[in-house]
């Protein structure tokens, strides 16, 4: 009974297996791809990774209809999906020399001979870029620069940078691979750049370019030829017409280098007063109003380039040898140079140059406008007077302007005081002649006290060219006491306003006296007594006509007593003073 249960447990399953086996070969079960990565895992992994369109648009039963050992190994012709007439690609033979089925794109062109053909039936925009622009590039095969598909080399593996730093995106700004030679910029691209190719002019704007020096090159050169021509643009895309009339003249660049603009040479032009003014409005305006011979010429007479001016001394003798051309522009503007103007620090040499005549007068006159600077009366402008009242208010009292009511004493100081750089010495002396005791008080005291024909004579007698003007005595009075006395000799005895009033010093010398008293002189030349040896004003001190007595300087116990009884005084034995002989009892 055992054995039989055994026998049933046995052969009932394999009665099972054989029928299911006969009803899957009647009835076939459909596999999936998740089926075939069961076994081929690797491959399923590379198809995830790295297939490309083999991973979404196709499945493995796509490509593999049969397995192994039921049916064979089935890998079909790439044209199953890939038909010759779908791209020119597709007609090329041995695919998988370039394509692994599983990851179609990594393509490795090493192992090729030559690629170009096969990656231009793919890339015919990179293709007709090389025809259109031939370059260097154009000639090599496209493993060359990409090693595998999708890839590039790196401009600088092959070529110098133009600029320090530069990377691999920044030669794309500027050059596309296939066709390098034709420039084209691409977003914004920086100056440096430009200036690796265009050193020369790059330096220029550094240098020179002035207010260019704020733009970029590409903000004027949008494009490079050969991509574009015509790439200059005109000066007024950013110079309009309506904002300056200088922007209104045509052939801008007859003047106007584009990367140095401020540098014009007007020697090339006929004439560039008319174009010069468009923008110096103000030097036009200076000429209009102040006419002068420098309004005649044109603008490039002085200024042979722009900037620049020549020195006043090219074309005007200075008023002084020392005199350089900043020294000429502190009195003349160049546009206006009739219109002498100055400021308040011009030294008074550079007035003297031309005003000579003045210059002498204030360096001698002992007024304080000796100590004055020209411009402290001349300001700002030339030939401006300042007012006399404006420093001396009204100078003298009542007793002299009182005199004067029809003068205005702001204006007319001249008619007494003829030149102000020498307002004392140039005085008008015949107006003022019956003024001076106003102010000269010691004098009219002395007049007034001491009576002589001096006295009566008018100031202007004496003093007649100028204030402070001494004539000489010569003139009035025909020969001097002394041979070879002269005004200061007659004046050691004779004080001008007293004359009558002798008086001397102690160190007057004898032969002046002598020119009076010439008969006392010839006495005592021709004594050989002590008296003969003294000055005359020893005796005669400080007082003409004044005698001392002999016991001024002998004293009386010279003699007895009783001898002088006898003698009524010195003369009676001794003689006159002057000759000292002792006379016979």
């Amino acid at each position: 009974m055992r054995k039989k249960v055994l026998v049933s447990i046995v052969v009932c399953p394999l009665i099972m297996l054989l029928s299911a086996f006969s009803w899957a070969e009647s009835h076939p079960i459909e596999l999936t791809s998740d089926d075939c990565v069961k076994c081929h895992q690797g491959e399923a992994w590379d198809v995830v990774e790295r297939g490309g369109l083999h991973k979404t648009e196709v499945g493995c039963m796509d490509c593999h209809e049969e397995h192994p050992p039921q049916g064979e190994v089935t890998i079909p012709t790439c044209d199953s999906c890939h038909g010759p007439e779908d791209h020119a690609h597709y007609t090329l033979e041995n695919c998988v020399s370039c394509h692994h089925p599983h990851y179609p794109q990594e393509m490795d062109f090493a192992q090729m001979d030559e690629v170009r053909a096969v990656c231009l039936t793919c890339h015919s925009d990179q293709n007709r870029q090389m025809e259109v622009h031939p370059s260097e590039h154009a000639g090599l095969d496209c493993k060359e620069c990409h090693m595998a598909h999708g890839e590039a080399t790196e401009c600088m593996e092959c070529h110098e940078a133009h600029a320090q730093d530069m990377v691999y995106k920044d030669c794309l700004s500027c050059h596309k691979p296939h066709r390098p030679t034709a420039i084209e910029f691409d977003g914004d691209v920086s100056s440096a750049l430009c200036s690796g190719c265009h050193e020369g002019p790059a330096q220029e704007i550094e240098e020179r370019g002035a207010a260019h020096q704020e733009v970029g090159c590409i903000d004027c050169h949008k494009q490079h030829p050969p991509s574009e021509e015509g790439v200059i643009p005109a000066c007024a895309v950013c110079h309009g017409r309506e904002e300056s009339p200088h922007y209104a003249l045509e052939n801008c660049a007859s003047c106007h280098h584009p990367h140095y603009p401020q540098e014009m040479d007007f020697a090339q032009m006929d004439e560039a007063k008319a174009a010069c003014l468009t923008c110096h409005s103000d030097q036009n305006r200076q000429m209009e109003v102040h006419p002068s011979e420098h309004a005649g010429l044109d603008c490039k007479e002085c200024h042979m380039t722009h900037g620049e001016a020549a020195a006043c001394r090219e074309c005007h003798e200075p008023h002084t040898e020392e005199e350089i051309h900043e020294d000429c522009q502190h009195c003349h503007k160049p546009h206006k140079p009739l219109a002498v103007t100055y400021t308040g620090d011009i030294p008074s040499s550079l007035c003297m140059s031309c005003h000579n005549r003045a210059g002498k007068d204030l360096a001698q006159t002992t007024t304080k406008h000796h100590g004055l600077q020209c411009v402290y009366c001349h300001k700002n402008e030339h030939k401006a007077v300042l007012q006399c009242i404006t420093c001396h208010g009204q100078p003298h009292d009542f007793a002299i302007h009182g005199k004067y009511p029809d003068l205005d004493i702001s204006l007319d100081c001249v008619g007494c005081h003829q030149n102000a750089h020498a307002p004392s010495q140039t005085m008008n002396a015949h107006m003022m002649a019956q003024e001076c005791r106003t102010c000269h008080l010691e004098q009219k005291t002395e007049t007034e006290k001491h009576p002589s024909a001096h006295a009566a004579t008018s100031c202007v007698e004496c003093h007649y060219d100028s204030h402070g003007f001494i004539t000489s005595c010569a003139e009035c009075h025909e020969k001097p006491h002394a041979t070879g006395v002269d005004d200061t000799g007659c004046i050691a005895c004779h004080p001008p306003h007293s004359p009558l009033e002798v008086s001397y010093s102690e160190d007057i010398a004898n032969h002046i006296c002598a020119g009076c008293h010439s008969d006392v002189s010839d006495k005592l030349s021709g004594s050989d007594e002590g008296h003969a040896f003294l000055q005359c004003v020893l005796c005669h001190a400080d007082k003409h006509g004044y005698v001392p007595t002999c016991q001024d300087c002998h004293e009386a116990t010279t003699h007895s007593e009783e001898m002088l009884k006898e003698f009524k005084g010195c003369p009676d034995c001794h003689g006159k003073a002057h000759v000292l002989k002792l006379q016979e009892p």
